[in-house]
């Protein structure tokens, strides 16, 4: 076998296989991101800050009216005890706000959001510094194939 086959098998393995965990993620859509789940609940088992932003691209929009925010507090609330209307818990524990914008700014920018109930409280807004590493476009690629992606499968 010469370094030019070599190559060209080791090329053609290497997208083979990149092909098939793409394709298992995709067909898995563990956040919604591709097919919207109408009625069906997704439960976050790993990083619930990644996973809230990810949901936030497709699945609440599609499936909820409005959004509610704030720190740990709110996280804890209920929203089926609204009566009437439909509306996803984006809250995470020990958020602050620079925490929260990302994945509000997705889910409001859909255009489909009717109302965002903000939980106010001074931890909320004490600091604006970024305590995480904040989700940006690159993390919808990352769901396609990452370590976070495969726990949550567990």
């Amino acid at each position: 076998m010469t370094f030019k086959r070599f190559l060209q098998a080791y090329i053609l393995l290497l997208t083979l296989g990149v092909a098939a965990i793409v394709g298992v993620h995709v067909y898995m859509d563990t956040y919604g991101l591709f097919r919207s789940k109408p009625g069906q609940p997704i439960a976050l088992m790993s990083d619930v800050l990644v996973g809230k932003y990810l949901l936030s691209q497709l699945y609440i929009p599609n499936n909820f009216e409005g959004i509610i925010i704030g720190p740990s507090f709110s996280a804890n609330m209920d929203p089926d005890k609204l009566e009437g209307y439909k509306v996803y818990n984006l809250s995470i524990n020990g958020a602050n706000l620079a925490d929260l914008l990302p994945a509000t700014r997705k889910a409001i920018r859909s255009g489909k959001m009717k109302f965002l109930i903000i939980c106010l409280d001074p931890y909320l807004t004490r600091d604006m510094k970024n305590r995480r590493i904040l989700p940006g476009e690159q993390t919808f690629f990352a769901s396609l194939g990452s370590l976070w992606t495969l726990r949550n499968y567990k």
